[in-house]
């Protein structure tokens, strides 16, 4: 199962994705590319607030089978971290109620 998990405190945004669907095999899960596109989603644009200025820090690692995200938000760049939060839990949330027992987001 693929543990999801993205917490908000003030300007600081954590996420982690850890493990497998186990949907299907190898190369056949979409779910598990589901959830890959979302991780790579988020290093996409974290790194885009990055080079933006909008970023105080930011700290990414992703190898197959676990992200981790934690980057703070200046100011100027609160609202487009709020509403990439906002959208990739949704489509977590999503992703979990359409493939019940193969992702957990908490």
């Amino acid at each position: 199962m693929i543990t999801f998990t993205i917490n908000r405190c003030d300007n600081r945004y954590l996420c982690s994705v850890r493990g497998h669907s186990g949907a299907a095999p190898k190369g056949e899960d979409v779910v598990c590319a589901a959830v890959s596109a979302l991780a790579y989603l988020i290093e996409t644009a974290a790194t885009s607030l990055d080079e933006d200025g909008a970023l105080e820090a930011y700290y990414h690692s992703v190898t197959p089978g676990d992200a981790e995200f934690d980057f703070t938000v200046k100011e100027r760049g609160a609202e487009r971290a709020e509403f990439l939060a906002d959208s990739v839990e949704r489509l977590a949330l999503e992703i979990e109620a359409s493939y019940p027992g193969c992702i957990s987001v908490t």
